[in-house]
């Protein structure tokens, strides 16, 4: 380990001793009048071919300075709204620490440009108003770079090793291709699959909601956003990449991407295939393919109700940290735009996907019961098929000047198989053996979805009033079959059982919506808003279970149940929002009633409760200048039971864990509170983000869990009285100037207090989370490209009334990336990951080091490419997960990937346009 982090310092030294001996570089901005400029953008280029070597914004006193610049020629662009682009030639001499450039003097927009005239120029970036923009061209790639790899050598954009976008310290939650959405709100399918070549301009800026640009009445509801600008000659023609590669134990890939974009069109195809785990689409394409976060809530089988997330429900390959079993993915993706005229605009996308998943493992389990504890050991297989497709539609139209139409469609279809075989033993505190059992899962089903949205929006003679009225609704249908064996043995009570059935489920959704808002300006900034909503969900499940008993399936009566049940929403408020220059402020309320009515279709007492709430919102943003935002949110808001929590059938899928509904619960009433800082410096370019937001929630939903003598659990929904959880976060981000590199630091922290109830105890648990993840990486990236790091994670969980229990464990990743360019054909990239998982609570420690690694080398005219690659070189690769709950701690083994050589070929499809050279000359107006 310790030669590792050596060889990893002992590169970036070599950053260190490139940075010696380089100047700094002084001026001033004025106008005519000798009147500092402050904010002017100063750009330091090549004289010979205009490539970036620095940039500077003036401070207050128009003064600004460009540090560790080479001895050289150069050129000086100065760039101030409403002012003409000003060059001045500057010379860096050898060994001189400071050069002091001239006075500069910037002309108004209207005169005419003295000094320098550039011909075919690289303007490397400029500022304009709310949107910074890049020249690509003024920024060198690799050949066969994608967007990621430009907008790392962006100043002010970072991307870090999963490929999360920040610029200017902020994320970046959507990228747009010439203004157009692309693939929907992913921003990594277009970094990760579009040329870098193919951009001529890469505008950063703060995207207005679609109410504020329609209204000009700014909401404060902003979300940092990119377009990339394409070069004329790549609306002219297909450009795109293909790859292809085999390897050893029959690993293969495959990946393509097709972009033809005109004046009024944009068509992108996308496809892959792989058995080497590699997963092309997020976390996001996972929530639109389930119907969003919601459908993510279940209750877990071992401890409350939270997040799930399972690959196998989905069938959808993420592109996420952890890699569970064996995956082999095949998917792909349309993108289609088009403008039909000036009013109407069309969007669409559709993907598909097919995943395979094999997975073996093994689990360890240490869980709470009463004053003592047990231990559960099991082993098992699991392997599934999905296949999975998408379509998303969205059409503007634009009535006149003051209306506008928007319909946005979505279909959604799945298909699933699944195969689950298990065996699990419980032991007691001592570690005699209570029960044990056998279990196998066999299932297929198939899911289908729709849902559609029209909404109308008009402006009024009146600055600000506006009228927006939108109508909803909605269909899901799901169906599964599921065959169930289990045969487990009690050895203290001497019994043994056996579960042979055969589970039906159909479910079917519903639901509907209508929302009208009128806003009315008042006097200097200051508006009202009214609203009133209503929406309904229809919900409808049916299981039923069948005996199988010699071959013959026999109706279980007692077990089937049919259940039905509707919310219903009604909601009416206003809103006072007051728009200053420097400050905005959002205060309003609504008052909700919500209903409810469900019933088994087998008895005639109906289940009906009604709740009226008051709903509070209070949204404070106050904008000090130069990039320096804090921001204040307070929300209330409801959520109901889910009808699986609410019905009171059995779930005995796994006869060792069985779970039953409560219909007696009632909704949970949530408070989130939020306060955020950020602040970004253009002049030194360090950048700091941090927020603290807490969620309290009022007769939350837990699962009060209950295990008897032989282990056998049994959970059940309940409300309790309240629930805690907070988290913090910080980011920072520096360069280091003396090794001419960049520094990230990212530090957040999360606390819970939640209530565990374990056989009528009522046990008050409290989790906390610190993470801490240091990076550095440089930023003369032609030859070498590094990145080192580490992550460190540690967790802690205490009770309030079993201390004895009490856990908590440490978890380290160091990590180190470079690329090196040998040539101007060949380049060798490696990486290696080394984790080690602390011994606390677990009985041993383990190290995985992951070092991968391959070569590059580039033909015909460097659009070909040959690369040989090694995956896991040293053969150490351990699925290994571990991770704690309200009332357990456990450690799973999971089938990995291993050791391969693969050997893979790629083309890039481009030359549509031409590159013409850059042509610099000096001319002086006479006289």
């Amino acid at each position: 380990m310790k030669k590792l982090l050596c060889c990893l310092l002992f590169l970036v030294g070599i950053g260190s001793l490139c940075a010696q001996n380089k100047a700094a570089v002084e001026g001033k901005i004025v106008d005519t009048s000798l009147v500092a400029l402050p904010g002017a953008t100063i750009v330091l280029m090549n004289a010979s071919d205009s490539i970036m070597q620095g940039f500077s914004i003036s401070d207050e006193k128009g003064r600004f300075i460009i540090r560790d610049v080479s001895a050289g020629d150069y050129l000086l662009q100065v760039s101030f709204i409403g002012y003409e682009i000003r060059y001045e030639a500057l010379q860096v001499p050898e060994g001189q620490a400071t050069v002091e450039g001239p006075v500069i003097q910037m002309n108004a927009a209207d005169a005419l440009l003295d000094e320098i005239l550039v011909s075919g120029e690289r303007i490397p970036m400029a500022i304009r108003k709310d949107t910074i923009e890049y020249n690509a061209d003024a920024f060198q790639t690799r050949e066969g770079a994608k967007v990621e790899d430009l907008l790392k050598k962006l100043p002010g954009v970072e991307v870090d090793r999963q490929g999360n976008v920040k610029a200017q310290g902020e994320n970046v939650q959507q990228i747009f291709v010439d203004g157009k959405a692309f693939f929907g709100n992913d921003p990594k399918i277009a970094t990760k699959n579009l040329p870098a070549d193919a951009i001529d301009k890469v505008q950063v800026f703060d995207k207005k909601s679609e109410m504020a640009e329609f209204s000009g009445i700014d909401d404060g509801n902003e979300r940092r956003a990119i377009n990339l600008q394409l070069k004329d000659g790549k609306k002219k023609g297909y450009f795109g990449d293909l790859e292809a590669g085999y390897g050893t134990a029959d690993r293969y890939k495959g990946k393509m991407n097709l972009n033809r974009f005109g004046k009024d069109t944009q068509l992108s195809m996308i496809g892959m295939a792989n058995n080497v785990n590699e997963q092309g689409f997020s976390f996001e394409d996972y929530l639109g393919f389930i119907g969003g976060l919601g459908n993510l809530m279940a209750g877990d089988s071992e401890g409350a109700g939270r997040v799930r997330l399972d690959l196998n429900e989905a069938g959808l390959p993420l592109n996420l940290a952890r890699q569970d079993g064996i995956l082999r993915t095949h998917a792909g993706g349309l993108n289609f735009n088009r403008d039909f005229g000036p009013k109407t605009e069309w969007t669409s996308s559709y993907f598909f996907n097919s995943v395979e998943n094999e997975l073996e493992r093994s689990i360890f389990q240490q869980s709470l019961l009463g004053d003592s504890g047990f231990v559960s050991e099991s082993e098992g297989r699991r392997d599934s098929e999905n296949s999975n497709h998408r379509l998303n539609v969205s059409l503007r139209h634009k009535i006149d000047s003051t209306q506008n139409l928007i319909f946005r469609g979505s279909l959604g279809w799945n298909e699933a198989a699944l195969m689950d075989a298990e065996e699990r033993r419980n032991l007691n505190v001592t570690g005699q053996l209570e029960s044990a059992g056998l279990r196998s899962h066999t299932s297929e089903g198939d899911n289908l979805s729709w849902k559609s949205s029209l909404t109308y929006r008009r402006r009024f003679r009146q600055k600000g009033r506006t009228l927006v009225a939108d109508v909803a609704m909605g269909q899901q249908r799901r169906n599964t079959d599921a065959l169930i064996y289990a045969r487990n043995t009690f050895f203290e009570a001497n019994l043994r059982d056996t579960l042979d059935q055969r589970q039906a489920e159909d479910e079917r959704l519903n639901n509907y919506r209508f929302r009208l808002s009128f806003t009315e300006p008042l006097k200097r900034g200051k508006y009202l808003e009214f609203k009133v909503a209503h929406q309904t969900f229809d919900n409808r499940l049916g299981k039923d279970f069948f005996d199988r008993q010699g071959g013959v399936a026999l109706f279980n009566s007692f077990l089937s149940r049919a259940y039905e049940q509707r919310y219903t929403y009604e909601q009416g408020g206003m809103n006072f929002r007051w728009n200053r220059r420097d400050y905005q402020l959002t205060l309003g309320a609504a008052l909700q009633y919500y209903r409810l009515e469900g019933r088994l279709l087998s008895e005639t007492s109906p289940i009906k409760d009604s709740y009226l709430r008051l709903l509070p919102n209070l949204r404070f943003q106050r904008d000090f200048g130069g990039a320096k935002e804090l921001t204040f949110d307070y929300r209330t808001s409801i959520q109901e039971p889910r009808l699986e929590q609410l019905q009171p059938i059995i779930d005995n899928s796994n006869p060792l864990l069985l779970y039953q509904g409560n219909p007696d619960l009632v909704p949970e009433y949530k408070h989130d509170w939020r306060v955020s800082y950020l602040s970004f410096s253009q002049f030194s370019q360090i950048s700091l983000f941090g927020s603290i937001s807490a969620t309290y929630t009022q007769n939350k939903i837990i699962n009060a869990q209950s295990i008897d003598a032989s282990l056998r659990q049994r959970l059940r929904p309940v409300n309790v009285e309240d629930d805690w959880t907070t988290n913090s976060n910080v980011s920072f981000g520096a360069p280091l100037r003396f090794l001419k590199s960049r520094m990230s630091l990212d530090m957040g922290h999360r606390y819970s207090r939640s209530i565990l109830f374990l056989n009528d105890q009522q046990n008050r648990v409290n989790r906390q989370n610190w993470s801490i993840e240091w990076s550095v990486s440089n930023r003369n990236t032609e030859l070498v490209d590094l990145q080192i790091g580490a992550a460190l994670g540690y967790n802690r969980l205490r009770y309030d009334v079993n201390e004895e229990f009490n856990q908590s464990y440490l978890d380290q990743t160091y990590f180190g990336d470079v690329r090196l360019q040998m040539g101007k054909r060949t380049s060798l990239t490696t990486s290696m990951d080394y984790t080690i998982y602390s011994a606390e609570s677990f009985g041993e420690r383990q190290d995985v080091p992951i070092w991968k690694a391959s070569v590059s080398q580039y033909f015909f005219k460097k659009k070909g490419r040959l690369t040989f690659s090694v995956y896991d070189i040293l053969d150490r690769n351990l699925g290994l997960r571990r991770n704690n709950d309200l009332n357990f701690v456990r450690e799973e083994r999971i089938t990995a990937l291993g050791r391969y050589f693969m050997l893979s070929a790629g083309w890039s499809i481009a030359g549509f346009g031409s590159k013409k050279g850059l042509e610099v000359t000096t001319k002086r107006r006479s006289g």
